[in-house]
Parts: C-alpha cells; structure tokens; sequence
C-alpha cells in the first residue's frame, strides 16, 4: 500500500512523465504485486525444465533487431519463456511469445 498509492497518485495526474510511466504502471496494474507474492514460483518454473526448450532457444536469436540487443536480453528472455511454458503446458510456447515477452524486458530493463 506504501508503493500503491503514490503511483495511483501519478498514473491519475496526466500526462505521466515518460521516465516513469513503465514502473508506475507496473505498481498499478498489480504486476508489483504479484511479483512480490509470487518471487519463488517465477524461480521454480524458470529452472525446471521445459518441454519446449528447442523451439524457445530457435527462437531467441530472432527476437531483436540487433546482436547488442539480443545479447543484453537473451539470458532473461529464456528465462521468462522457460517459466511460462512450465506454467501453463497446456499453451507452453508458441511462436511470438518471444517478441511480446522481449518487448516487455525492454519496457523494465
């Protein structure tokens, strides 16, 4: 409540200033949140092994525009494509999840 309620202050101000408007968001939506009530559980799924893994590693190398890029964010990328397809194996990995998960790391990191 302490993170919550500075952040509603902002995201209601308009405009957000644009150095801040990923973490307000990020508290806003709730994603603050569940992370902070989820942190084991993203680790667990992101360390098992993943029936998709072949498919997610084809796909890492051509998620950005440029080999900096791709290397900045590959390790994270794997790990966040891993953790899903382990939490919900029903969908595991499609293609494109790359390019939604990679634009949201460059959103935060």
């Amino acid at each position: 409540d302490k993170v919550v309620k500075p952040a509603l202050i902002i995201a209601y101000s308009w405009p957000i200033p644009i150095e801040i408007r990923s973490n307000v968001w990020f508290v806003v939506s709730g994603a603050f949140d569940l992370m902070r009530k989820n942190r084991n559980v993203f680790e667990h799924l992101s360390q098992t092994d993943s029936k998709c893994i072949d498919v997610i590693e084809k796909d890492l190398k051509r998620t950005f525009i440029n080999k900096e890029q791709n290397i900045k964010y590959e390790h994270q990328l794997r790990r966040v494509l891993v953790a899903f397809s382990n939490f919900n194996p029903n969908i595991g990995y499609t293609q494109g999840m790359n390019y939604i998960a990679g634009f949201i790391l460059r959103q935060y990191f």
